[in-house]
């Protein structure tokens, strides 16, 4: 899956995820960057917490904060 980030503003979006699990622990301060007014698909499975990801087959809901406003749909 990928979500989908567009950054309407001129400077770059710093995002921040954390990664929910039903009985796993959760990855915290995954992030990634947005440059100013653009948009970037960003691969769930590609989100990295060192050498832990999203296993796959595995339920998980994912937050995403972000440094300035912007639009994202999965």
């Amino acid at each position: 899956m990928s979500i989908c980030v567009v950054n309407l503003h001129e400077e770059e979006a710093e995002l921040y995820f954390t990664i929910y699990f039903e009985d796993c622990p959760l990855l915290e301060s995954i992030v990634a960057c947005v440059g100013g007014r653009r948009m970037k698909h960003i691969r769930t499975s590609g989100l990295r917490k060192g050498d832990e990801g999203i296993p796959i087959g595995v339920p998980y809901a994912i937050e995403i904060k972000s440094s300035i406003p912007v639009i994202y749909t999965k």
